[in-house]
């Protein structure tokens, strides 16, 4: 079975960093991963690692505002 997991960016006092960087850490252990929160907050904590985040996880999805 897959799917893919949400995890809300901003739910830590350390946000987002930590909850970026536990998605880094998942997505390099082959689960897909949704950030989901202030889309200019979590691209500025990806910072470099966006690109990472892009090969780790080549299905996903770039969050979409309403």
């Amino acid at each position: 079975m897959s799917g893919r997991i949400a995890l809300d960016a901003f739910g830590s006092d350390g946000r987002p960093d930590v909850e970026v960087e536990g998605a880094l850490l998942a997505a390099r252990a082959g689960l897909a991963i949704t950030l989901v929160g202030d889309e200019d907050k979590i691209f500025s904590a990806l910072g470099a690692r966006r690109a990472e985040a892009e090969e780790a996880t080549p299905s996903a999805s770039t969050p979409s505002r309403p």
